[in-house]
């Protein structure tokens, strides 16, 4: 099944928002996702897109900035993460123009590649080392508790089984069975 295009829509703005800061484009995706708003409660699979949308909008965003020149030892440690609400900046020169309010004076530690990690458009203190930035990125990655509430625990689907016996040509199995 394609993903409906005000779907599509709502996740773009979002993205948009916490790449350029632009909170009307925030405002734009929030509204796109009020009128999913019941369907995103009940069938979340069924929304896939509209689902993500929701999490880029409902969590904290993660902004990574990499300033000046040769960047690939940095850039490399950032592609081996995880990190599904980020975006990313590079800015291969200083005094680029700025699309990126975010990185707005941001500026390269000793003239070498230096990264900012942001979160929601705070910065921690910049670095122009890879095990440093893998570290910040790590623990930038690690769930987070709502504000006020317990800390968040993941639930592990059930074990189901490998034999495709039990799979092709039975019935499905109940709730029941799988918890």
């Amino acid at each position: 099944r394609d993903p409906s295009a005000n779907g599509v829509a709502a996740l773009a703005f979002a993205r948009l928002d916490a790449l350029s800061g632009r909170e009307d484009l925030g405002r734009r995706a929030d509204a796109i996702l009020r009128s999913y708003q019941a369907l995103v409660d009940r069938a979340p699979r069924a929304l896939v897109v509209e689902a993500l949308a929701a999490g880029w909008r409902t969590g904290a965003t993660t902004q990574i900035g990499v300033v000046v020149g040769r960047a690939e030892h940095l850039l490399a440690v950032v592609y081996q993460q995880y990190l599904p609400f980020s975006v990313l900046a590079w800015l291969p020169t200083e005094g680029a123009p700025l699309l990126l309010p975010w990185m707005e004076g941001k500026t390269a530690v000793g003239g070498v590649a230096t990264a900012y990690l942001c979160e929601n458009r705070a910065c921690l203190a910049p670095t122009v080392d890879p095990a440093e930035l893998a570290l910040q990125l790590e623990a930038a990655s690690r769930a987070k508790p709502a504000a006020g509430g317990p800390a968040p625990v993941r639930v592990h689907a059930p074990a189901l089984s490998s034999a495709p016996a039990d799979w092709i040509g039975s019935a499905p199995l109940s709730l029941a069975a799988l918890r």
